[in-house]
């Protein structure tokens, strides 16, 4: 009996030693599953959702670059558009009597196409702004018809000559139905 109990003893420290090994083997293999597989994949997990959110803010910025690209080259555009308007406005080539007999033979024939007599022509100053020559003309006219004067001028600034200043008025006070009207114009000139 007395082997009978040893026995039973041993078979019962040999489960609790058992349990205890596998107790240990369980504890072991969840410290290695959770060091070796969990926390690295918690790791990536991580670096992954950091990654997701700068490619997101990146894409974010990248798209108000977009915007603001587009609208630059609508600017851009304006800026070209605006500037082809001033170049079909200066003349190139030639010289500056030349330049001039063009501008008095342009207003003349206006002028005459208008009604309008002519009572003074001259070349007033020329300057020069950074390469580009400014020639600046006075002209004066008389006509019996606002309309045409008015008319006139709208007609000489389509034409590209553009008009820095003009007076308009009663010709002879005596004679109301007799206008006048003087003008400086100036053409933008640039030699080639």
């Amino acid at each position: 009996m007395k082997r009978h109990i040893h026995n039973i003893r041993l078979l019962s420290e040999r489960r609790v030693f058992r349990a205890a090994l596998s107790f240990i083997i369980a504890g072991l293999f969840f410290i290695g599953f959770y060091y070796g597989v969990y926390k690295p994949f918690q790791k990536k997990k991580q670096e992954m959702k950091s990654l997701y959110e700068e490619r997101k803010k990146l894409r974010d910025e990248l798209r108000h670059k977009a915007q603001e690209l587009k609208s630059l080259m609508k600017e851009e555009e304006k800026i070209n558009d605006q500037l082809s308007k001033l170049k079909d406005k200066v003349a190139t080539g030639g010289d500056e009597n030349t330049i001039v007999e063009q501008v008095k033979a342009l207003i003349s024939d206006k002028a005459r196409a208008y009604k309008l007599t002519e009572t003074s022509f001259s070349k007033e100053e020329v300057q020069d702004i950074n390469g580009v020559k400014k020639i600046v003309l006075k002209a004066g006219y008389t006509s019996n018809s606002v309309e045409s004067i008015l008319r006139f001028l709208k007609d000489i600034e389509a034409s590209g000559i553009m008009i820095e200043s003009l007076s308009l008025g009663i010709d002879n006070p005596s004679n109301p139905s007799a206008y006048y009207v003087e003008l400086r114009v100036y053409k933008l000139w640039m030699q080639r």
